[in-house]
């Protein structure tokens, strides 16, 4: 063979690995410019789940613990259901599951079909086996903070394994009816990461098409952002151009906001943390509850919609909006005043940090419709001709309040004369 036919060969070879451009893949690595310097929020620290990562020495402890899962989930499976069934389930879905993950890197070929399975009967298993708290009695006294641990790397984006393998597998393993859909598992899924969410729990609402949902992560971001998937942005009519935002201008401050005479309230009952309403100069927000593991998860679901690319936006459009709003510590104590935001923990540099950091390692290159309007319509607000005229009434307003305040107070603490007797004539 010759020195160019070789090298055809070669290349051929090389054409046969590529990543096909029409992939259905839904399990990414996280983009290089968002991962630099936030590889605390995207890689595992106890667990590896699917491929990935599953040459980390750091995380191969935790096989021993899969493999005890696995002893606990097949203990419980029905009769006359084996190991050896739960082995074929998961063979049947071998290439299909190959396709959800983007591999770039080529690491997929390095799993022979017998060490993909055998990752996929252990990471599908201790899925399942927590969300059906079979794996109660496995974690010991530590149970706690290691599933807080655990938590944490199942919403990682690289750390995902296909929703339907859980469900495929679910669906022949259990013996009642009502356990076998999808809605009951996406219900088991809510519930175990309910403690992680910046939602109250009772406004959360399970998405309508639990067959749309890719994995953990993507089902986390619909239960947030019902209205986040493409097929509700192509629905939305796009603003007219006379309702776009300008280029290159941003929304005011919350503080700014309200010196232009705008009130802000809390959008009762809103089922979407991107529930944001302007109208008659009335800003409705939904209630951000801040706690320890928002950072971290709001970096996860950036992540997954920057892969995702134009009309997967609305989680990220939502976090940009709020870094607009939030500039500093004042910004936070107005919204936290009015309700917006429900701070678990007490930190407010964390809350400012949390939307200005994202803010500036995500490239923004496209906005969701709804947030271009809301853009719009804030600043042609803000810049109206009675802009001077509210500006000028609720700077007296408030010196007025201020003024009668410390009028009751002087009142209040004075003390009081006694009346003097009339004199007799």
């Amino acid at each position: 063979m010759s020195r160019r036919e070789n090298l055809v060969n070669s290349i051929e070879e090389e054409w046969k690995v590529l990543p096909d451009l029409e992939s259905s893949a839904s399990i990414y690595r996280v983009p290089k410019e968002l991962r630099q310097g936030n590889e605390r929020h995207f890689t595992p620290t106890t667990i590896s789940i699917g491929p990935l990562h599953a040459n980390d020495e750091s995380l191969l402890s935790a096989n021993k613990l899969k493999l005890r899962c696995l002893k606990s989930f097949v203990d419980h499976l029905p009769q006359p259901t084996t190991l050896k069934d739960l082995i074929q389930i998961m063979r049947q879905q071998e290439k299909t599951v190959r396709m959800c993950y983007d591999d770039e890197d080529g690491i997929l070929r390095n799993f022979d079909s017998d060490r993909f399975g055998r990752m996929m009967v252990l990471d599908g298993c201790f899925i399942l086996g927590l969300l059906l708290k079979y794996t109660d009695q496995i974690f010991g006294r530590a149970k706690e903070a290691l599933l807080n641990d655990i938590l944490r790397d199942l919403l990682l984006l690289e750390n995902q394994l296909p929703f339907f393998v859980l469900v495929v597998s679910l669906s022949k393993l259990v013996q009642e009816p009502h356990e076998r859909d999808d809605h009951f598992l996406v219900l088991k899924a809510l519930g175990l990461f309910r403690q992680v969410l910046p939602m109250e729990d009772e406004l959360l609402v399970p998405p309508e098409a639990p067959a749309e949902i890719k994995h953990l992560l993507h089902l986390v971001l619909l239960a947030l952002c019902p209205d986040s998937s493409p097929e509700t942005v192509l629905k939305m009519p796009m603003p007219p151009q006379s309702e776009l935002p300008l280029q290159g201008i941003s929304t005011k401050t919350a503080s700014e906001l309200e010196v232009h005479g705008i009130d802000f309230t809390l959008s009762e009952g809103a089922k979407s943390l991107a529930d944001v309403k302007f109208k008659n100069g009335e800003l409705k927000i939904s209630c951000l509850v801040f706690q320890e593991s928002t950072t971290p998860l709001f970096w996860k679901l950036i992540a997954w919609e920057q892969c995702l690319g134009q009309g997967h936006d609305l989680f990220t459009s939502y976090v940009m909006f709020m870094d607009d709003l939030i500039d500093d510590e004042k910004d936070v104590d107005m919204l936290i005043e009015k309700g917006v935001i429900d701070p678990w923990v007490n930190d407010k540099k964390a809350l400012v940090s949390l939307f200005n950091d994202i803010a500036v390692g995500v490239e923004a290159q496209f906005e969701h419709p709804k947030f271009q309007r809301l853009s719009r319509q804030l600043n042609t607000y803000c810049n109206s001709v009675l802009r001077p005229v509210r500006a000028y009434l609720r700077l007296r307003i408030s010196l007025l309040a201020s003024i009668a305040q410390v009028l009751q107070s002087a009142f209040d603490t004075s003390p009081r004369q006694r009346a003097r007797p009339l004199a007799r004539s």
